[in-house]
C-alpha cells in the first residue's frame, strides 16, 4: 500500500490469475516475517529503494481443502512499510505476476479481490494518520506461509 502528499497511492499486483492482490510471498529460513515481508515488496514490485517497516496490521487464519483433497491451514500476515521516494514499480514475471501498478486508495479498495485485503487496506489508512506531517509513500504486503500454494 502506497501513500503520497497527493493523497494515497496503493501499489498492487495482478496475479497470474488477472485478481488484484497485494504482493506476498513466504519466510525463507532464517529470516524474520518483517524481512521476508519487505524482501517480497521489493522483488514482486522490482523495488530497489529501501523500506521502512511501520507496523503490523493484522493477522488472517483460515483453512481450506487443497487440490489434494486435503485440509489445510494458512496463516496471512499483513505488514506495513514505508517507502521514501516515488518510485517506478517493474513486476517480476517469473512469479507470474502479469503486472503492478499504482491506484488510488477507492479504485484499489475495488480492485483488490480478497476481503481480508480490503479489510487491512482500510487498516492502514488508518495509520498513515501519524505521518501526514512528513507524507511517505506506504507499501502493504501479506504473506502466506511457506511451503503454502497460491490460491
Amino acid at each position: 500500500m502506497v501513500f503520497d502528499n497527493k493523497g494515497m497511492q496503493v501499489a498492487l499486483i495482478k496475479s497470474k490469475y488477472g485478481d488484484w492482490v497485494l504482493p506476498k510471498g513466504h519466510v525463507e529460513k532464517g529470516e524474520s516475517l518483517e524481512d521476508a515481508a519487505a524482501r517480497e515488496i521489493r522483488e514482486e514490485l522490482g523495488l530497489d529503494d529501501p523500506l521502512c517497516y511501520i507496523d503490523k496490521i493484522q493477522v488472517v487464519s483460515y483453512s481450506y481443502l487443497g487440490e489434494d483433497g486435503a485440509k489445510h491451514h494458512k496463516e496471512v500476515h499483513y505488514y506495513l512499510f514505508v517507502l521514501k521516494k516515488r518510485c517506478k514499480l517493474e513486476p517480476d514475471k517469473a512469479e507470474g505476476i502479469i503486472a503492478a501498478r499504482w491506484f488510488d486508495y477507492d479504485t484499489a479498495l475495488k480492485k483488490l479481490h480478497y476481503p481480508a485485503d480490503k479489510a487491512s487496506l482500510v487498516k492502514s489508512r488508518l495509520l498513515y494518520k501519524p505521518y501526514e506531517l512528513y507524507p511517505p509513500r506506504l507499501a502493504v504486503v501479506r504473506r502466506r506461509e511457506a511451503g503454502e500454494p497460491y490460491n
